[in-house]
């Protein structure tokens, strides 16, 4: 209804978040860029390979970041991903809300490429300000990625 009352139909995506979370972030992002506007919703769980020497955030923020470097100068979009329980691997964020400037923000494309070889999307993400942290919620339903495409 709110989406609605701004002007924009909101969709839940039928096909379930799945697989490694930078590949899922990267095909979210050329979904959004191919789709004019709108919000949509995907739910499910990814995975992330972890290093020897795992950096910091869970599978919310390496999707995210997937997502920023895929959306990069995309003034028009935005990504919320986040786990409904409000944790996202160690750290106190549930996940990331990222826009076009997220890795401008954060240091520029080589190192979110960087961070996502490592494992450390949270780093990269709390350096361009993006992290999200609700604290504990009470619930546990699944991974939520919400995807706003304005124009």
């Amino acid at each position: 209804r709110e989406a609605r009352k701004r002007g924009y139909e909101a969709t839940v995506v039928d096909a379930a978040l799945h697989g490694d979370a930078t590949t899922a972030g990267g095909q979210i992002a050329e979904f959004l860029r191919r789709h004019g506007p709108g919000i949509w919703l995907w739910g499910g769980e990814t995975t992330v390979c972890l290093p020897e020497q795992p950096g910091r955030g869970g599978r919310n923020q390496s999707l995210a970041l997937a997502a920023a470097i895929g959306l990069q100068d995309h003034a028009d979009c935005t990504l919320l991903a986040a786990g409904t329980d409000g944790t996202d691997g160690p750290g106190d964020a549930a996940g990331a809300i990222i826009d076009g400037g997220t890795v401008a923000r954060g240091g520029g494309r080589q190192a979110a490429l960087e961070a996502l070889r490592h494992a450390d999307a949270g780093s990269f993400l709390d350096a361009s300000g993006d992290l999200l942290v609700t604290g504990p919620t009470g619930t546990n339903v699944t991974d939520l990625v919400i995807g706003l495409k304005t124009r």
